[in-house]
């Protein structure tokens, strides 16, 4: 991306700036850009479709030399800015709206002066600018900027955008850039949803309150932050958005029941299968009894478990699934303390040993095998194929979900992740 520097360049740059972070430029022609945004907060809180946005930016002069500087942040169509206001230190400068020709009078009045001025003004359409100097040598600036707006509607789904995409002129990354979108509706909210960081944190607080929460460091923001939200009052709400540019389009469908209520908790039958061979001596046994042991003591009551032991041969802890009682979980962790690494490793017949523990009727209970394991056969049947048709055979309607967790660094990836696929599962590793 090419970086452009100067006030001058930045003027026949505006539909580029028009969906961008907040930056501060050197006034000057051809400086190299001595800024850098230290940190950007931002808070947002929407009611009933009208958003409050605070941005906080905190810049510093990375040169040996004061210097003066332009703010420009790129306003939503529509939106009233609120509040500006430059901090020095721990003396606040509000911003006062003035008519452009005024504003930059005072302002050269100011600069002579060498007092700090924030001057806040309409460049252009939808851009606003402040004007700030001095600005010392490795010196800092906290510019906080609140605009207040109606949401966009698209059929019944709203939409708030957050302009982050770096700027052409911001040439350094962001040291540390945190957004967080409060959400209150007078209606049940349905639909909480963040499209463009799918990494975002969605909690939900309630049928009528949600909390979107988005972070990153050093970082040069690719994309702006989109949230979509939906409200109802009926049983369950379906949205769709459509885009097309040209030729076949895209859709994104949004299906939620009423409040974004949880569903009853379904309780769990599980059946832990736990390697104890030779491979998992050391470091990799220790890391697997202590993920075991944190299992097991937060299954609740209601919850259901047997846990399999195995090396050349598989062995059960109890005769069949038992209830997760304080008894039944003490001494299931008991005797997986006790354990030494010894043996062959025999999955297949584990595995069936395992699938073998629940009802061939349909139970109302999430039934689920969590294997832990280096994944490395070596006793019975070892060819991968083989063991994945076994355990296939075994749980044919895939009634049954299967979760491996690989311990080391010699985990057999590939047969462990085609297990999960094939069992509506997934694998996670340490």
């Amino acid at each position: 991306m090419r970086t452009i520097t100067t006030t001058v360049l930045l003027l026949f740059a505006l539909p580029a700036l028009a969906r961008a972070q907040g930056v501060l430029l050197p006034d000057e022609r051809g400086r190299e850009q001595p800024f850098q945004v230290k940190q950007h907060l931002v808070n947002v809180s929407i009611r009933d479709g009208v958003a409050e946005t605070t941005i906080e930016q905190t810049f510093v002069n990375t040169s040996s030399t004061p210097q003066e500087g332009e703010y420009w942040f790129p306003v939503p169509e529509g939106a009233a800015v609120t509040r500006f206001t430059l901090t020095v230190g721990d003396r606040a400068v509000e911003a006062r709206l003035l008519p452009k020709e005024e504003a930059r009078c005072i302002y050269e009045n100011i600069v002579r002066q060498r007092r700090d001025p924030a001057l806040l003004e309409f460049a252009e359409r939808n851009l606003l600018r402040a004007r700030v100097f001095p600005i010392p040598p490795k010196g800092e600036r906290r510019i906080q900027l609140r605009y207040s707006e109606t949401l966009r509607r698209e059929g019944e789904v709203n939409r708030y955008l957050l302009p982050l995409r770096a700027a052409r002129a911001a040439a350094k990354p962001t040291g540390i850039l945190r957004v967080q979108v409060q959400l209150h509706t007078g209606a049940p909210l349905t639909n909480v949803y963040c499209p463009s960081h799918p990494e975002a944190v969605v909690q939900r607080e309630g049928a009528h309150r949600a909390t979107v929460q988005w972070s990153a460091e050093n970082i040069l923001p690719e994309r702006d932050l989109q949230v979509l939200y939906t409200t109802s009052a009926e049983k369950y709400d379906l949205r769709v958005l459509t885009y097309r540019a040209t030729g076949d389009g895209y859709f994104v469908m949004l299906l939620a029941s009423n409040g974004g209520q949880k569903p009853p908790r379904l309780p769990k039958h599980l059946v832990f299968v736990f390697d104890r061979t030779g491979s998992m001596a050391g470091e990799k046994i220790e890391q697997a009894k202590q993920a075991l042991a944190y299992c097991v003591r937060r299954l609740q009551p209601g919850d259901r478990f047997n846990i399999i032991l195995f090396n050349e041969q598989p062995r059960r802890l109890f005769d069949g699934l038992v209830p997760a009682t304080r008894e039944n979980v003490q001494q299931a962790v008991r005797e997986v303390e006790s354990l030494i690494a010894t043996g062959g490793t025999n999955i297949a017949d584990a595995l069936r040993e395992a699938l073998e523990q629940f009802p061939r009727e349909d139970a109302n209970a999430l039934q689920a095998v969590v294997f832990l394991t280096d994944g490395l056969p070596t006793v019975g049947e070892t060819d991968p194929n083989r063991i994945l048709h076994l355990v296939r055979e075994a749980n044919p309607h895939r009634r049954v979900r299967l979760f491996a967790f690989g311990v080391g660094y010699d985990v057999n990836v590939h047969l462990l992740d085609r297990l999960c696929q094939q069992h509506r599962g997934i694998s996670s590793y340490v």
